[in-house]
């Protein structure tokens, strides 16, 4: 899909995903054909399992790599594909079909469908001094599902779907200036961004921009691309907490970790090490 184009979401989708994440205890996720992640049900953050193997044994990358490969594949057959993760979570894949294009995915996952973590990944885990009692515990409090059952749960994910799209619950339109504006900020958001760049893509004027911005949020462009980098910056402490402050500004467009701090003091009236340090304790608190 171009830049300027995206799928709609009706508030009733909203709905269905987080009732559906609730009730069945997975994450759903609906991602553009680009890998763009455009909403995230009820259960927004990844399953202790999942954080704990990515975080610990360095994951991530593999899982994402695996996650694209395989909407690929699922857009180029048209048909929900389930397959296991590196770390033995199950994932069903769903294409989303509009006028007979794929303009979307929906991703549901993370239970499991075997009693225990895979072999390969618990002997990764105690190679490194870690308790297989912490791996074991996180990997079981993921929901276990039969193969029938998760039969039965792909077909109604994607009939539930198919009912929305039909109900043009679901669908393309083209996107205003302040989405393409921070859709933009997100795909840039490691460099510094002008307003002139930002108004030379989305083909408006830099008044055209900070009107909207303005009249539609009540702040500056430079604020809002303050804001969206902060928030970028707290999402990356969050998926790996062992990150130095200076590395995760640095992701975000900022060399000089001292200014960085002193900018998110300003803002969130307290520093990033607190932030972090919060992000830690928390997920020590999990690990327990």
């Amino acid at each position: 899909m171009d830049m300027d184009v995206r799928l709609f979401f009706d508030p009733r989708v909203k709905s269905f995903v987080d009732n559906f994440s609730y009730c069945f205890d997975v994450k759903i996720t609906f991602y553009s054909v680009k890998m763009e992640e455009w909403l995230v049900g009820y259960h927004s953050d990844a399953s202790d399992y999942c954080l704990l193997i990515q975080q610990e044994l360095r994951l991530r990358p593999r899982c994402m790599h695996l996650d694209w490969v395989m909407c690929r594949r699922c857009g180029q057959s048209g048909r929900p594909l389930c397959y296991p993760c590196h770390g033995g979570m199950t994932e069903i894949i769903v294409p989303i079909r509009l006028e007979g294009k794929v303009v979307a995915y929906a991703m549901m996952g993370q239970f499991r469908r075997n009693a225990l973590p895979p072999k390969d990944v618990v002997d990764a885990w105690v190679s490194g001094g870690r308790d297989p009692k912490v791996l074991e515990k996180a990997y079981t409090d993921r929901p276990l599902f039969s193969p029938e059952k998760v039969r039965r749960l792909t077909s109604l994910f994607s009939q539930n779907l198919e009912l929305l799209a039909s109900t043009q619950s679901l669908r393309v339109r083209q996107s205003d200036i302040i989405e393409q504006v921070f859709a933009y900020v997100e795909k840039h958001i490691g460099r510094a961004i002008s307003l002139e760049e930002v108004s030379a893509v989305v083909g408006k004027s830099p008044s055209t921009i900070t009107h909207a911005m303005k009249k539609r949020l009540g702040i500056s462009f430079k604020s809002a691309v303050i804001g969206q980098k902060l928030q970028k910056f707290e999402t990356l402490v969050k998926h790996d907490p062992g990150m130095t402050i200076a590395q995760a500004a640095a992701m975000v467009g900022y060399d000089d970790a001292l200014y960085f701090s002193r900018l998110y003091r300003r803002r969130r009236q307290s520093s990033p090490n607190e932030f972090r340090d919060l992000v830690r304790k928390s997920s020590a608190l999990r690990g327990r």
